[in-house]
């Protein structure tokens, strides 16, 4: 079996880089100087806004791409909905209530961080009449292009780059964020406009080096001028990640063995 959506147009890359999209309009407003006025009604609303979207893009994606047998550009949204649950399942909540019902303890979000995705789950099984085709291609997809797994994980990175310039002043964050966004928007619609696969492999690979460059070596240089930043650590996190992320290319490893040991047996 075949694996779905092999060729692409630039429609169909922009709907896979739609998540990059709403996450890099969304990192660079919020480090816009107008959110220094976020105590005002409307700084708090875009706020929220940009959160609602952020947290329910990644699972409305994983659900389209369910229904749509989880193509190429589906990964991303797969690989950021389980990152999200999982990191939220620790995260500790201050409660939620409506009017002077509580609907959540304060506390840590443990089981009810899955919900999103099991709704999204739910939704895509209706839609497909609880069918097992689309996980057949999700599974059959990713072994016959490892590049796939490499491309979920690029999913995460929108996040993880509003986590790590927490730390980042107000200038910084803006021309590094901005940078950003626009490697990660480019990086995807050329991965998924790409249809050789060593070719996607090498998008894959300079797109996420040089994020990790920008978000590791250069705000090591400019914090590193201030005092106490560890340049030598966070440029050995550059090589432990990109080997994190590229790890999925052991299924070709894991392919040319079997076939070895096939020739061998049957010699």
């Amino acid at each position: 079996m075949s694996t779905p959506e092999e060729t692409y147009t630039w429609r169909a890359a922009a709907l896979g880089a739609l998540l990059f999209i709403v996450y890099g309009v969304g990192m660079v407003l919020l480090a816009l100087p107008f959110q220094q006025a976020a105590p005002s009604p409307g700084g708090r609303a875009l706020f929220w806004l940009l959160v609602v979207c952020g947290f329910l893009v990644p699972y409305a994606g994983l659900a389209l791409g369910w229904i749509r047998g989880f193509p190429r550009w589906s990964f991303p949204y797969l690989g950021l909905a389980l990152f999200l649950s999982s990191y939220l399942q620790n995260v500790s909540s201050q409660g939620i209530t409506l009017g002077v019902r509580v609907l959540m303890r304060p506390g840590a979000w443990g089981w009810r961080a899955w919900v999103p995705l099991a709704l999204a789950a739910l939704i895509a099984l209706g839609v497909t009449r609880f069918s097992a085709t689309p996980l057949r291609r999700l599974v059959r997809g990713a072994w016959d292009d490892w590049t796939r797994l490499s491309y979920a994980m690029f999913g995460c990175l929108p996040v993880l780059i509003l986590f790590f310039f927490i730390e980042v002043s107000l200038v910084y964050q803006l021309i590094f964020l901005s940078l950003l966004a626009i490697i990660q928007i480019a990086t995807a619609m050329l991965y998924l406009h790409s249809e050789p696969r060593r070719q996607r492999a090498l998008t894959l690979l300079i797109g996420t080096a040089l994020i990790l460059t920008v978000l590791t070596i250069i705000p090591a240089l400019v914090l590193g001028a201030e005092g106490g930043v560890d340049f030598w650590g966070m440029a050995l996190a550059i090589l432990v990640v990109l080997l994190l992320f590229f790890s999925p290319a052991l299924i070709e490893v894991f392919k040319f063995i079997r076939a070895r040991l096939a020739r061998l047996w049957k010699a």
